[in-house]
């Protein structure tokens, strides 16, 4: 049996054989809608009758029909071969805001600067860049710390004692003319 139910909310249709409703709330709960009960109540029969069997007391009833026989305590189980259950790993998320953008290369790094003028300039950052030392040639030094942070001795370098209570030694490197 079909009917046609108007609401604030539309219209929605009912069919009481098959227990459905447009609105959805009866196939979902087992209970009836709004809907279901006025098309119930005009046809004077009683809403209760229209539930679904899970709610029956008799199903109740029936679910607990066996008994629930107690068990022994965790510690008497019988011990399983099986290795033990591993927790999943738990990744905490970094805090901030996360990074949208690419990181760039040294040599895409632009900083902005303003002459006396004020107009910009344009230059390129040294973030990022290998040093070398003007004096060697070599990677990982400056000319300010190539006495200090020379990587081999020569035979044109020397060591010098420190003096007083320093214990730094050094090498001063001894400049010689290459012979024509």
């Amino acid at each position: 049996m079909e009917f046609q139910v108007r609401s604030p909310r539309g219209e929605f249709v009912v069919d009481l054989l098959q227990r459905t409703c447009a609105c959805g709330r009866w196939q979902l709960s087992g209970i009836p809608c709004s809907h279901a009960i006025s098309c119930i109540l005009h046809n004077k029969d009683k809403p209760e009758n229209y539930v679904d069997s899970c709610y029956h007391m008799d199903t109740y009833m029936m679910s607990y029909a066996y008994p629930i026989h107690a068990h022994n305590d965790a510690n008497q189980w019988p011990k399983s071969t099986m290795p033990p259950l591993q927790a999943p790993k738990f990744d905490r998320r970094k805090r901030g805001r996360r990074q949208t953008k690419r990181r760039k290369e040294a040599w895409e790094l632009e900083v902005q600067r303003k002459d006396k003028q004020g107009i910009p300039i344009v230059a390129l950052s040294k973030e990022g860049g290998k040093q070398h030392c003007s004096v060697c040639g070599k990677n990982g030094h400056n000319k300010r710390f190539h006495t200090t942070r020379s990587d081999s001795t020569t035979a044109n370098d020397t060591l010098v004692e420190p003096t007083g209570n320093r214990k730094v030694h050094f090498f001063v490197h001894f400049l010689v003319r290459p012979e024509y």
